[in-house]
């Protein structure tokens, strides 16, 4: 008897005879497998019918010549077979990539499909993703600049290579050379942002990737700043803003009953918590960064809120609403 075989050695070796369309029975089988009948008894029953292997081998046995074949004469569990169910996986997953179709980080999956397509032979991939793209709706951002770079600065973060670009900044209108530990890339209301150690002012910051341009990485390497967790960094931002020398402070949120049932279901950040409900209204409880984003996002809600505490940002959010009143006055 040969030496015996794994399971994914035998389905080979099965695969490679059956392939040969040589009629092997289940005796010679086993012997070149070095297991017992048994054994392949099973093992083309898995091949068969498993859905963890999903081979769904086409194995049928011919009496007249008293040995195992293939039924569809092509087949080979080393040819990509794709069910129905694998093909509009992928249609469905290319829809709601059409969202990021800027970031050239996802270029290389689409050849990937198209590797896919070429392998199995199935060409309707690609070219039936608007038939369901009226059943599955994404939101589409407008063009970007910076996406560009997506690449680049995705392999500088991997291989913890300083960066250096031109920014320019919307408070003074001018161009500026930055150097930049590239840490991560974040998304945020469809705009990308990049996040590391500014060497000019040694400090963390955070820059829009449409403003930057003139990007090229340096042979320079760095070490992750010990202080800085990229799980971590966003988790009491509200947006992109992280002021590091502020602390996070728990903000309480009255809504009224309609808008507060809206809050229950799709939070308006990670730290939410539901202090009480009345018959007037949900309070909320969120644990941030004071920020412009989260004064513009209370706004955004008018009469449907009210904050409750800190007292200053109760009375800042009074001022913006006053001053708001007066231009209609």
């Amino acid at each position: 008897m040969n030496e015996k075989k794994t399971a994914i050695e035998r389905y080979r070796l099965i695969d490679s005879q059956l392939v040969r369309k040589s009629f092997p029975t289940k005796e010679y089988l086993a012997e070149i497998c070095g297991v017992s009948i048994k054994a392949i008894e099973v093992d083309i029953h898995k091949m068969r019918n498993d859905n963890a292997l999903r081979y769904d081998a086409p194995i049928d046995y011919d009496r007249n010549r008293k040995g195992y074949y293939y039924k569809n004469a092509s087949y080979s569990i080393n040819e990509l077979s794709l069910k129905h169910e694998d093909i509009e996986a992928l249609k469905n997953m290319l829809v709601i990539l059409k969202r990021y179709e800027q970031l050239s980080l996802l270029n290389p999956l689409k050849q990937v499909i198209n590797k896919i397509e070429k392998f199995s032979g199935n060409k309707q991939i690609a070219d039936s993703i608007e038939d369901i793209s009226d059943l599955i709706q994404v939101e589409i951002p407008p063009d970007s600049k910076g996406l560009e770079y997506s690449i680049e600065l995705y392999d500088a973060i991997r291989n913890f290579c300083s960066i250096q670009f031109k920014y320019n900044r919307f408070s003074t209108g001018t161009e500026k050379l930055h150097t930049v530990d590239p840490y991560l890339l974040k998304e945020y209301k469809n705009r990308w942002y990049l996040t590391g150690w500014y060497h000019e002012e040694k400090r963390i910051a955070t820059f829009a990737l449409e403003r930057i341009s003139l990007l090229k990485t340096l042979e320079k390497r760095f070490k992750l700043n010990e202080n800085f967790s990229r799980k971590d960094y966003f988790k009491y931002s509200f947006g992109i803003t992280v002021i590091n020398d502020y602390k996070p402070e728990q903000i309480v949120l009255k809504f009224n009953i309609k808008q507060g049932l809206y809050i229950k279901a799709q939070p308006i950040h990670s730290t939410q918590k539901i202090v009480k409900e009345t018959k007037n209204g949900v309070h909320i409880a969120i644990t941030v960064i004071p920020s412009y984003e989260l004064t513009s996002q209370i706004l955004s809600y008018g009469n449907d809120v009210e904050v409750l505490k800190p007292k200053y940002l109760r009375d800042s959010i009074k001022s913006y609403l006053i001053d708001s009143i007066k231009k209609y006055a």
